[in-house]
């Protein structure tokens, strides 16, 4: 019986262990079940703290006092280090002496307990020691900054008491307290404890961090080398378009144009100032221009590449390279950037942790398995067959009414009638609620006056449901079952009192009414208990975000609170917020960009690293945890795996014995089967009619095929050829089966065709065997054809869908009868997979013969007709990969083996469809609305008609073909059968109305503007022609239940903060645009308006008199992007936060109108709707990902072999010659120097050495700026690249040429040293001499280009020598090969919004936040 638990808590004792010289020591403690994997994750911070003494713990535990009283510390010593800043003091100056005092006592208690620990277990004499144990040197280190900071805050007291002692106190003192929030894990250890040995913890952190650790490695690595791209594509991007005449040394902010625009020299391929501006370069700091979006150095470039990786800000950073360089570099560089580094690299981190995961898990599980004691009243649920199939029932459902209570009262509140009218009071109260306007009139008060009432009356209803409740089911059994109810009860009977109602302190229990909605669908229950369900997994990862968000906020108050100028991280709550839009990635690089510009210049490196480092850990690690807690909950346990799998294999091996709608319309008419007179047959009496069917076995000239296997055939062929008059020759001949030669011949059929079939199902050698055999009948003749295609490979597809998972070979015997346990009878499963594939078959040709329509496309043309036939061999002709030969029955090798798989992927009618659809595309992109004239206009321009004409003309050969071999809606292969049809035949419609219109004015929301954005689809056109594109979107849309689950919950999760901003927030964040008006009456007239220039930090900026401002009318009004007027504008706001984008916009006018409390509503809705309801969005569709492939019901130790085979097949032979003979002693001492450990570590060295000497530009313009250290990097890299050459040579020498040749990474080493002998010979001997004796530059350019292209080639063998890393890099090589159809498909849809997009805003001007790009790099808007 399948049962689950009602709580995954079970808590265990163990005795504690006296002896001393054990070195696992176990404290008892709660422990969650096997599924408790997140709680172990946060618990294995403590995983020595076992160590400490058994006497000290027998002393601070002999009271409970003495075991709370370190807590107590821990928490206060957290709170006083969050107060201690110089903005918090003042608002209040007394808090200064309160953070004194507890300060000390914190202290003092520190002390004591350290000093008790050190008389126990002595101080540093013997191993288990207090200066020995770890977590007591932790401790001692906490304690050393408490004493160091409470003598801080005297010597501060000492000089503001004693002023005459002239001690200078300075704020930056306070550093020290920084690493004081480390507190909390001491706090953590002592409350979260479990039972585990320690080399068990060792063991798992080590193969978890492991992973990471390789996962960190590969990401750096494409880190660094988009860096030294940047370095040497971009370098020093300093020309702008300013007025002549400008200061480049002193820019001011009139010099600049508005906007400020990057540009590029006349004729350098970028943007080009206007003629009342010039190009200049500007000398200008990197605070100035603000770190981000410079490739000046090594460093500054992996800054930005990391910012640019994280997909905020990245596009302007894009455009500064569009304007100064041509736009092909730019493209490259950055769409590989974030396709590698964004998207890849990011979910290889969410694989990694995903799959650390589930292993911690499922060893836990092992662990812990002889432990558990089941508790029978820890059920609540039990698996039970019902009429309507199988249910979780409730184990104690009638047990939850007591005898004391009544029973009409019972049955009333458990009725369906009742329950739904409670549901539907549930949905007038949300309606009615939602429903209120803000008109920011003096019509708002009364009518709130009135809403007021109502909710008195639904607060009224809800409790009187609650008292009934209470009586039927008895109070136990009420809280059992409806405790957020009792809860919802209570908060909103305390907020319809008039005071507390209209202080919104009790809100969010009034709206968070309609949550009960849930429990109206069991789906959405079930998969709302599936995923929050075991709370204690995400309830403990909450937890961890929230202590880390609360130490790392605190660390960065201590470090940056007391830097002039930045009023980000004055308090705590404004640290708190600061590092939680860090977690959102939300305008992050703009608060790294500030805090970096107010800081000192020589800390900006350290900065820089501490906050990349959060990012780091805290997106691509803590929000992976996320994916994989919510995975995790959707996956079932191991057990329950196995029986799936049993199930699922039985399931398998059944069919469907019905035909599809399209040709069951056929069993509504009579039968009308053909019938034919017998008119040639003597006889003295009339023969009836007989049906066309039976005598075609006997008189079809199409019935039987014969291959020419023998030179009397052959002749005995030409002569019947020769005697019809054939005009055409073929290689096959039909005759009629009359006479004992066809008979004999029918025999040897259909001997030929049992052997085939029972080869199919006895063993996999066979089978290809009998491929391999010639046989006197061809598979592909015109009856098959007609019927299904190809009947033989239908019955491979069935023979290695029942050898899947294993070898099965079918036995002759009987099924079985008595199986064991786990046992599936094979023979019986395939057998019946027979009988439903023959009952489909049979209904089939029972139709087929008892309709003459049937399968006949267009009902006109003959389902056997030569015109036909001829149809469906252009439809199905294609290219077969797989070669067998016909001796040895094996599969032929082949090289490039993937490429004839690809072309053998579809049929040679549909790649002629893929190239002019894609064709078509290209075309489209050159349309555009600009110039206005029209010339990029497709009824302007011939070259686009040309190709219009193109597609049009040849999807009407291809439709027309597919029509006439397989039929349009009523056949068994119709061209119309599924949605992708329906869409095939819709581009083919629009596209012909289109061509045959082509209007030549297209006015907004007119037909023709829609026939546009119907023709806009035709990319999606692709998806129906290739297959594994086709199977990615199945997939996708087969998870849809899932998905509109998530999005229901979403839907409800904004509808309710939605009705909670309405009534906080609603007609309360109106104001002046003047930001000097603060009353509506005076927010009248004109004034004068700021105007975005530049993001640099030049002289003028933000000054009165200095910057641009234009004139522009107050008004009073709500802000530019949101409001909480009614329900709509809020659920708008709503969801544009949803993607991470504008909720920092919202929170900062919330702060500023409504006070600090209202961001509060703001954060919660971010995390919960952001970091858990978009997350369940990835798991869904990752956990039907897996469903749909057939690896969600294996185990974690089938899926490790599943990865095990996967990446042997990646595996590469490793070409090492053999070891020479003895006599050759001296390639004996070079093969084992070559081989050695040291000999490979030196030339991995070498090559990051060669490739640190790109950390400067490569270019003549750098010459003028660092012209010694650019000669000193392009001299070590040509010394690097002779030393590369003697490893070729001493490989050469010990492996011989022809050794040496075998590995493949040797012959590119070889490559790449000959260019690099190229690039040496050039530079240094023709280059350097000609530029220094005033010859022209351009081949000094040519060399320093070809020279860094030498060394990032150098920089990529890095992967072939660490062996890890090239692992790494050929999974990710194979991820990206086999998910190049997933990517294809996004491209597809991106490309539909990018042609619909430049339709509907194509002729939109210029604006805020709008580039001039905006049109031709619209799909970027995909990130």
């Amino acid at each position: 019986m399948l049962t689950r638990r009602k709580s995954s808590i079970i808590i265990l004792q163990q005795p504690q262990q006296q002896q001393q010289q054990q070195q696992q020591m176990v404290v008892g403690t709660e422990r969650g079940t096997a599924n408790d994997s997140i709680a172990v994750l946060a618990e294995m911070l403590n995983f020595d703290a076992s160590s400490n003494k058994q006497h000290t713990s027998d002393i601070l535990r002999c009271s409970s006092v003495f075991e709370d009283i370190p807590k107590l510390a821990c928490v206060i010593s957290m709170i006083s280090v969050c107060l201690n800043t110089p903005h918090t003091f003042s608002f209040f100056p007394p808090l200064y002496y309160i953070v004194f005092v507890a300060d000390g006592i914190v202290t003092v208690i520190f002390f004591i307990e350290a000093i008790v620990k050190i008389v126990i277990n002595g101080l540093i004499t013997h191993e288990r020691s207090y200066l020995r144990d770890r977590w007591c040197q932790f401790d001692f280190f906490l304690l050393s900054l408490h004493i160091m900071s409470l003598l801080l805050s005297a010597y501060e007291l000492i000089c503001l008491w004693f002023p005459h002692l002239e001690w200078h106190y300075h704020p930056w003192y306070g550093v020290i307290r920084a690493p004081r929030p480390f507190i909390m894990i001491s706090f953590i250890r002592s409350i979260v404890r479990f039972k585990l040995p320690k080399n068990r913890i060792q063991q798992i952190i080590k193969r978890s961090s492991q992973q990471i650790q390789n996962v960190t490695i590969f990401f750096m690595f494409f880190m660094t080398f988009y860096a030294i791209m940047g370095v040497q594509l971009f370098g020093r991007m300093d020309y702008h378009c300013v007025l002549p005449g400008t200061n480049v040394s002193n820019v001011t902010i009139a010099d600049l144009a508005i906007p400020d625009t990057m540009c590029s020299q006349k004729g350098a391929g970028g943007y080009e100032c206007p003629a009342n501006m010039e190009c200049l370069k500007l000398d200008m700091s990197a605070r100035t221009e603000g770190f981000y979006g410079m490739f000046n150095d090594f460093g500054s470039s992996l800054f930005t590449v990391y910012m640019a990786a994280s997909q905020e800000g990245w596009v302007y950073v894009l455009y500064d390279c569009l304007d100064t360089f041509p736009s092909y570099i730019a493209f490259f560089y950055f769409i590989t950037l974030i396709f590698l580094l964004a998207w890849l690299v990011k979910n290889v981190f969410i694989a990694v942790i995903t799959e650390t995961f589930a292993e911690i898990r499922v060893q836990f599980s092992e662990m812990w398995q002889t432990r558990e004691i089941t508790v029978e009243d820890s059920f609540a649920q039990k698996l039970e067959k019902t009429e309507d199939g199988w249910r979780l029932m409730a184990v104690d459902a009638e047990k939850i009414n007591s005898d004391s209570a009544p029973k009409p009262l019972y049955w009333l509140v458990r009725t369906a009638v009742f329950q739904t009218c409670m549901m539907v009071m549930v949905v007038l109260n949300a309606v009615i609620n939602a429903s209120f306007v803000h008109k920011h009139d003096a019509s708002d008060e009364p009518r709130k006056l009135v809403y007021y009432y109502i909710e008195v009356g639904f607060t009224i209803i809800f409790n009187v449901e609650c008292l009934l409740k209470m009586i039927a089911f008895g109070w136990n059994g009420y809280t059992r079952l409806h405790k957020f109810e009792f809860i919802l009860c209570i908060g909103s009977t305390l907020n319809i009192i008039k005071p507390l109602y209209s202080m919104n302190l009790f809100t969010y229990f009034q709206v968070f009414r309609i949550v009960r909605l849930i429990r109206a669908s069991p789906m959405l229950e079930d998969f709302v208990y599936k995923i929050f369900g075991p709370g204690k997994k995400l309830g403990g990862l909450v937890v961890f975000t929230m202590v880390l968000l609360v130490i790392t906020s605190a660390v960065s108050l201590q470090l940056f609170c007391y830097v002039p100028n930045l009023d980000k991280f004055r308090t705590f709550p404004q640290a708190f917020m600061s590092m939680f839009q860090i977690i959102t990635q939300e305008g992050w690089t703009d608060v790294v960009v500030e805090i970096l510009r107010t800081t000192n210049e020589s800390m900006v490196p350290f900065v820089a690293i501490y906050f990349v480092g959060y990012h780091l850990f805290v997106t691509l690690i803590v929000l992976s945890l996320f994916v994989a807690v919510i995975l995790d909950n959707l996956e079932m346990d191991e057990e329950l795996k196995k029986v799936k799998q049993l199930k699922a294999r039985e399931e398998t091996t059944c069919m469907r014995t019905t035909l599809p709608w399209r040709l069951k319309i056929f069993e509504k008419f009579p039968t009308r089967p053909q019938m034919v007179e017998l008119r040639k047959v003597s006889s003295e009496f009339p023969l009836p009619k007989v049906r066309q069917s039976f005598t075609k076995q006997f008189a079809e000239d199409n019935t039987l095929t014969y291959n020419s296997h023998s030179e009397e055939w052959d002749l005995h062929r030409k002569q019947l050829l020769y005697n019809v008059g054939r005009t055409f020759c073929r290689s096959t001949v039909t005759v009629r089966e009359i006479g004992q030669l066809s008979s004999k011949w029918a025999i040897s059929i259909l001997i030929e065709e049992a052997d085939r079939n029972r080869a199919l199902f006895l063993d996999s050698s066979q089978y290809i065997a009998q491929l391999g055999q010639g046989g006197t009948r061809m598979w592909g003749d015109s009856r098959y054809h007609n019927r299904s295609i190809n009947r033989p490979i239908k019955l491979k597809v069935v023979y290695k869908h029942l050898k899947e998972n294993a070898d099965v070979q079918l036995a002759d015997s009987a099924p079985k009868n008595d199986l064991k346990h786990g046992e599936i009878d094979i023979k019986a499963l395939q057998q019946k997979r027979q009988h439903a594939e023959l009952t489909r078959n049979r209904i089939e040709e029972e139709i087929r013969e008892n309709h003459p329509f049937f399968d006949r496309p267009l009902f006109i043309v003959d389902r056997d007709s030569r015109f036909r036939h001829i149809c469906q061999e252009i439809v199905y002709a294609k290219y077969m990969p797989d070669k067998i030969d016909s001796i040895t029955g094996k599969q032929i090798q082949q090289r490039y083996k993937q490429l004839h798989e690809l072309i053998g992927l579809l049929t040679y009618l549909d790649w002629v469809m893929v190239f002019f659809t894609a064709l078509s595309c290209y075309s489209m992109l050159f349309e555009s609305p600009w110039p206005t004239t029209g010339e990029n206009m497709i009824f302007n321009n011939p070259y686009l008609q040309i190709c219009e004409y193109m597609f049009v003309i040849s999807m009407t050969f291809e439709l027309a073909v597919k029509v006439l071999a397989n039929g349009f809606i009523f056949t068994p292969n119709a061209v119309v059968r599924d949605v992708g049809g329906v869409m095939t035949l819709f581009i083919y419609i629009t596209s012909v109305i289109y061509l045959i219109w082509m209007p030549r004015h297209v006015e907004i929301n007119s037909l023709a503007q829609m026939m546009m954005i119907f023709r806009a689809m035709r990319p999606l056109r692709i998806c129906t022609l290739v297959p594994h594109i086709r199977r990615v979107v199945v997939e996708l849309c087969k998870g849809f239940k899932e998905i509109l689950l998530v999005t229901t919950l979403l839907i409800l999760l904004m509808f309710i903060f939605a009705s909670f901003g309405v009534q906080i927030a609603g007609g309360k964040l109106a104001a002046c645009n003047d930001p000097t008006i603060s009353e509506r009456e005076n927010c009248f007239g004109l004034f004068e308006q700021k105007v975005f220039v530049t993001r640099m930090e030049v002289y003028g900026k933000n000054d009165n008199e200095l910057h641009p401002k234009i004139w522009v009318p107050r008004v009073w009004t709500n802000p530019r992007n949101f409001n909480f007027d009614h329900i709509g504008n809020a659920m708008l706001a709503l969801f544009e936060t949803l993607s991470y984008k504008g909720w920092n916009v919202i929170r900062d006018i919330l702060w500023m109108r409504q006070g600090p409390w209202a961001v509060v509503f703001i954060h919660i809705y971010v995390f919960t709707g952001c970091m858990i309801g978009l997350t369940l969005f990835v798991g869904v569709v990752i956990a039907n990902y897996t469903e749909n492939r057939g690896t969600a019901l294996l185990t974690v130790d089938q899926r490790r072999w599943y990865d095990l085979k996967a990446r042997l097949k990646m595996a590469q032979p490793l070409h090492v010659p053999p070891k020479p003979a003895e006599s050759a002693k001296l390639r004996i001492r070079l093969y084992e120097m070559i081989l050695s450990k040291w000999f490979k570590q030196v030339f991995a060295i070498l090559v990051v050495i060669n490739s640190v000497t790109l950390f400067i530009p490569w270019n003549v313009e750098e010459e003028k700026n660092n012209y010694k250290a650019l000669v000193f990097m392009t001299g070590v890299s040509a010394i690097a690249n002779i030393l590369f050459t003697v490893e070729i040579l001493l490989k050469m020498i010990a492996f011989t040429v022809r050794g040496f040749w075998q590995s493949r990474r040797n012959r590119i080493d070889l490559l790449i040293t000959i260019l690099g002998l190229f690039w040496i010979f050039t530079h240094f001997i023709m280059a350097l001499p000609a530029s220094a004796v005033g010859g022209p530059t351009g081949l000094k350019e040519f060399t320093y280009t070809f020279g860094y292209l030498v060394v990032i080639l150098r920089f990529f063998t890095i992967a072939g020598r660490k062996t890890t890393l090239k692992m790494l890099m050929l999974t990710v090589v194979m991820s990206t090969v086999r998910s190049m159809f997933i990517i294809t498909a996004m491209f597809l849809l991106v490309l539909f919004y990018a042609y619909t997009g430049v339709i509907l805003f194509g002729m939109v001007k210029y604006g805020q936040a709008v580039s001039k790009f905006v049109i031709h790099c619209l799909f970027f808007l995909i990130s």
